[in-house]
């Protein structure tokens, strides 16, 4: 571990008076890196074992926050998949009633195109929610989030078109407002993690 230094500082207690304190940092560190350390008891001889100590939180703690961001997208991109599944379902649920759902042209024999649209409303969206926990770099954040923001005229154009065009069907609508609430929020998590660590990257220049 290299060498540092300890210096003395002054700050507010929980109750507004002020009180000093040291604090450790390495050699080279700069003001506002995390490596600082207060140590609360300034009679303390070797301060590089508490450092130690509190890099090691520090380093748990940045590796909780990005794991809380991984398990957060790839919960949305779960949703959602499954959000697209219910609503096939969903779709076949009027043959218990009788209802003729055979489109006018079918001819019989699924077309390329179909298997194609499934692919990527179905496959896409669980494939990534597995990237999600797998490839937590900027690379793939910014490659899921074009793939959110695809999907978000997407859903609004099916729900507007359940809800307005086609016959309405009160399970479809809600289902669709719920499909469509769950792409904003993995969109709008998405950005957040991409602008922070942006940020991060400009106050260290």
């Amino acid at each position: 571990m290299g060498g540092g230094h300890t210096f003395k500082g002054i700050r507010n207690d929980v109750w507004g008076k002020e009180e000093t304190f040291d604090w450790y940092a390495f050699e080279g560190d700069k003001e506002g890196d995390h490596k600082y350390l207060i140590l609360e008891e300034a009679d303390r001889d070797t301060p590089t074992e508490p450092l130690h100590s509190y890099l090691k939180q520090v380093k748990t703690i940045k590796t909780t926050k990005k794991m809380n961001t991984q398990i957060k997208t790839a919960f949305y991109w779960l949703l959602l998949g499954i959000c697209f599944l219910t609503h096939s379902v969903l779709h076949m649920y009027g043959l218990f009633y009788g209802v003729d759902l055979r489109l006018p042209d079918a001819t019989g024999e699924v077309p390329l195109g179909a298997h194609v649209f499934n692919t990527v409303i179905f496959t896409v969206t669980f494939l990534m929610a597995l990237l999600s926990i797998q490839l937590p770099g900027r690379g793939f954040r910014w490659f899921a989030f074009v793939w959110s923001a695809l999907f978000l005229p997407l859903n609004i154009f099916h729900l507007y078109a359940t809800a307005f065009v086609e016959t309405f069907d009160l399970s479809q609508v809600c289902l669709l407002t719920f499909a469509l609430a769950v792409n904003v929020l993995l969109t709008l998590a998405l950005w957040k993690s991409l602008k922070k660590r942006d940020n991060k990257q400009k106050q260290k220049q």
